[in-house]
């Protein structure tokens, strides 16, 4: 495919999320570009200067730092799919469009000459022109992107910066992500929604259709990337200014500070949510499954092989099992809900331009044998954490555990059933009533304008068998929905939960999800459980 790039662009400047967002008449005179960005203490192997598109290496620029690219290679020209190697290769015909404006040139005043009128035109070129003309109208002058600064028919140089990826990213200034699906409506489209033929409006839905929302890879490097710049066909957005009711959005573009790489997995995402949107997610080759993810956890990185001559499922179960054995959170997954289904044929749907769905599994990640504990049968919750969120949330301190080969070894004391005069799962002992929520908690305690505004969870204090003190037990649904569902799904897990300990509605209540108080524990029980390979 072929990207279409108007150099005359339309900002996004909305707060407000809906199926359209506002933005701000193109003026071509105002500066839309980034401020120089400061030299990082870690330089990548090569960079491009901009300016002529040379490859220079990352030790010589020494006054400045460097922005890096983010896109779906399906962008960058045709690609041709070796299926007997799961390789993909680019051939790039040169017909990317750039548009640009008409303008008019001013001349001197003392020759008293009219300004000279320079029609608009549009240029045929190849990506990296694409690349070099959207890093000049936002003043990139150094750059990082993989076409141009790997040696792509160099084994040894490619493995060694999959290695570094993380690095590279996370010490960038700034990423530009490009998004050629990203569009405002036409004049005419506008006028058909009854309003004012001025207004500029972008539809964010090709935001999350996009070829850059499917891939593995560009979900590494956005929650890698300290900040970002959605660039699309005649419109861009800062992630500075991405709607705060976006949860997708947010987790994307939260503002990341640089770590080093021993801390970066407390950038603010965790194992479930990150896996609930991974494995939705697409990548040519499968090794890049765990390469991709293994980068947003460092330590994992350096201690799996980086080869795609080894069998990618012995890759992918060394990799979950370093991932399980880091944080217990991979067992944070319910049963796949029909929603979840439906993204993963979408998502499948763009894998190649000669693939269709019915060869391959509804979800990418169910193309392999994984072991059960890694949630491939099913899907793992969304925890969206803000980057003020304890580090330590939803950890635990549980370690009898360890993972052999494909199997997750557990030590621990048998939760059993206590109520077997109670099997009746319908029992009205146990369902919640618009009097059992109490008072809904006050959000207006907490500041909208905050980056983080505090969230609750239904939850019941519970002794649990063989300890002194209660514990306070998340049943998994928040005061933001409506009741219906409150009472609905409250009651489901109230009566999964009357089976293992004591219950006394009386003492459920409201308790902030973000709190690092350590008797708040969110159990994900479940009838038919299984953790064995």
């Amino acid at each position: 495919m072929y990207i279409t790039y108007e150099v005359e662009q339309s900002c996004h400047v909305s707060p407000f999320f809906g199926s359209f967002q506002y933005c701000e008449k193109p003026d071509l005179k105002k500066s839309q570009t980034l401020s120089t960005p400061p030299k990082s203490d870690f330089m990548p192997t090569w960079l491009v200067r901009v300016s002529d598109m040379s490859v220079v290496r990352g030790s010589t620029v020494t006054d400045e730092g460097y922005c890096t690219v983010s896109y779906s290679w399906s962008w960058s020209g045709n690609m041709i799919l070796d299926k007997k190697n799961s390789k993909a290769e680019r051939d790039d015909q040169g017909k990317h469009k750039i548009i640009y404006p008409a303008m008019t040139v001013r001349q001197d005043e003392p020759t008293g000459r009219e300004g000279i009128h320079i029609p608009g035109h549009t240029k045929y070129v190849k990506f990296e022109a694409v690349v070099q003309q959207v890093c000049m109208d936002f003043g990139v002058k150094y750059v990082w992107f993989d076409q141009m600064c790997i040696n792509q028919g160099n084994k040894e140089e490619k493995l060694r910066e999959i290695r570094q990826m993380h690095r590279i990213y996370s010490n960038a200034y700034c990423t530009v992500v490009l998004i050629p699906e990203l569009h405002t409506k036409s004049a005419k489209e506008i006028h058909e929604m009854g309003l004012n033929d001025n207004l500029y409006i972008a539809d964010l839905e090709e935001f999350y259709t996009s070829e850059w929302v499917k891939r593995l890879w560009t979900f590494e490097e956005a929650l890698l990337s300290p900040k970002m710049l959605f660039v699309g066909r005649n419109m861009h957005m800062w992630s500075s200014t991405v709607p705060e009711n976006d949860s997708f959005l947010n987790l994307l573009c939260q503002e990341k500070k640089r770590l080093p790489p021993s801390q970066q997995q407390q950038r603010g995402y965790n194992v479930s949510t990150v896996l609930y949107h991974a494995h939705l997610r697409t990548s040519t080759k499968e090794h890049d499954r765990a390469f991709a993810l293994a980068n947003l956890f460092p330590h994992i990185m350096d201690g799996i092989s980086v080869s795609y001559d080894q069998p990618v499922l012995d890759l992918m179960v060394e990799f979950y099992g370093h991932l399980a054995m880091m944080d217990l959170s991979i067992l944070c997954f319910n049963k796949c809900t029909d929603s979840y289904k439906e993204r993963g044929i979408e998502n499948m749907s763009q894998i190649s331009c000669d693939t269709t769905v019915e060869e391959h599994h509804d979800i990418p990640i169910k193309q392999h044998d994984l072991p059960s504990w890694t949630g491939i049968n099913g899907e793992h919750l969304r925890i969206d954490l803000g980057p003020d969120a304890p580090a330590d949330h939803l950890q635990t301190t549980f370690s009898n555990y360890n993972i052999t080969g494909r199997f997750m070894n557990i030590t621990c004391m048998g939760l059993t059933s206590i109520n077997d005069n109670k099997s009746d799962t319908h029992s009205d002992e146990f369902t919640l009533c618009h009097d059992d929520l109490l008072t809904m908690p006050d959000s207006r305690d907490y500041s909208v304008n905050k980056v983080i505004t505090q969230n609750f969870e239904l939850a019941i204090s519970v002794r649990l068998p063989g300890q002194s003190e209660d514990r306070i037990v998340g049943l998994r649904v928040t005061f933001t929905s409506n009741e219906a569902n409150i009472i609905k799904q409250g009651s489901e897990y109230l009566r999964l939960l009357s089976h293992f300990v004591p219950i006394n509605k009386k003492k459920l209540l409201w308790h902030p999800i973000r709190s690092a108080s350590k008797t708040y524990r969110r159990e994900a029980l479940s009838c038919d459980q299984k953790r064995s390979g």
